[in-house]
C-alpha cells in the first residue's frame, strides 16, 4: 500500500519528506535502516522521531505505518510510548 492512499495530495508533502530525510542524514540513519525490521535502539528512536514528526504534519496512522513498513497499531504504540533517550543513541557494532 502506498502512503498516498491515506492522505490528500499536499504541496508540502515533498518538503516534509526532505526535512525528514535531512534529519535522518544528520543522525547518521539511512532510510533502509529506518524501514528495516531491526530493533536496535538507534533504529527505534529514529522511527519514533519520524513517526511523531509525520503525525504532527497531519499524516494518518496507516500512512505512517506504510511509510515505516509497520502496522498502524505499532506506530500508535511507538508514538505514545515513553522516549528512552534525548536523541538517537549512537550505533554499536
Amino acid at each position: 500500500m502506498s502512503a498516498d492512499r491515506y492522505i490528500l495530495p499536499d504541496l508540502r508533502r515533498g518538503s516534509v519528506m526532505r526535512e525528514l530525510e535531512a534529519w535522518l542524514h544528520r543522525q547518521g540513519v539511512t532510510l533502509e535502516e529506518l524501514q528495516s525490521p531491526g530493533r536496535r535502539p538507534f533504529q527505534v528512536e529514529a522511527r519514533r522521531h519520524a513517526a511523531r514528526f509525520l503525525r504532527a504534519e497531519g499524516w494518518s496512522w496507516p500512512a505512517i505505518g506504510d511509510y515505516l513498513r509497520r502496522d498502524h497499531s505499532t506506530i500508535m504504540a511507538l508514538v505514545r510510548g515513553r522516549r528512552r533517550y534525548g536523541r538517537v543513541p549512537p550505533r554499536r557494532p
